[in-house]
């Protein structure tokens, strides 16, 4: 039997978020040269607008959404069920439930209360999936996305910023591609946050599920 080294590596990184075991990602965006830091501070701001939200939306093209169910479907287990909204971010769903789309948009609900962590980590193909917080919160960044964020100006990156987060960057910030990654992915979340539709539910199979079909 032939094994991918990437497909272990990406089949660790979504187990690590499933378990909740992940440890957030630190912004390294503050400074090009980041060796000196030993312990940075988490990410744990929000986008300052809804505009910054609305921005990230309108750039993410459709086909993304079919990569999203491709890449989430081998994380489906009889325990666990995936919903997808219409900007990609992916919420784990504990089964057995009776509205996958309720549990899933209350779980969201919840993150969007609180300051919003992230974690960065890269799979193969050159995709990233960000983990917010270690609720079960994803989101997929493909590399068409990727080579898309890593050009853009340090000036339109902070559309992505929070009103804090701008008041304390330095005169020569510009971003790791890691940082501006998650930041274009924390922008998807808030467009769901702000406006929360579900696009698709990856259901496993479950005693509830069966009993239902067997009535």
């Amino acid at each position: 039997m032939k094994f991918s080294l990437n497909n272990i590596i990406t089949k660790l990184a979504i187990c690590g978020i499933a378990l909740g075991s992940l440890g957030h990602y630190c912004y390294k965006e503050y400074s090009r040269d980041f060796s000196h830091r030993k312990t940075p501070a988490p990410s744990t701001a929000k986008p300052h607008s809804e505009n910054s939200a609305k921005l990230a939306a309108s750039l993410r093209p459709s086909e993304a959404l079919d990569k999203v169910i491709s890449s989430n479907t081998p994380s489906i287990t009889t325990e666990r069920s995936i919903a997808i909204f219409e900007n990609g971010t992916s919420v784990f769903v504990s089964e057995p439930t009776h509205d996958h789309v309720a549990e899933a948009s209350v779980k969201l609900h919840r993150l969007g209360e609180n300051e919003i962590k992230f974690s960065v980590f890269r799979v193969e193909d050159g995709s990233y999936i960000v983990s917010f917080s270690n609720q079960g919160i994803t989101q997929w960044v493909y590399p068409q996305e990727v080579n898309y964020i890593q050009n853009m100006s340090t000036l339109d990156l902070k559309n992505y910023l929070s009103e804090r987060e701008i008041s304390t960057l330095p005169t020569n910030w510009n971003p790791t591609l890691e940082g501006r990654v998650g930041l274009l992915a924390r922008a998807w979340l808030m467009s769901d946050l702000y406006n929360p539709k579900v696009h698709k539910i990856l259901k496993g199979v479950t005693t509830l599920q069966k009993d239902s079909a067997s009535d």
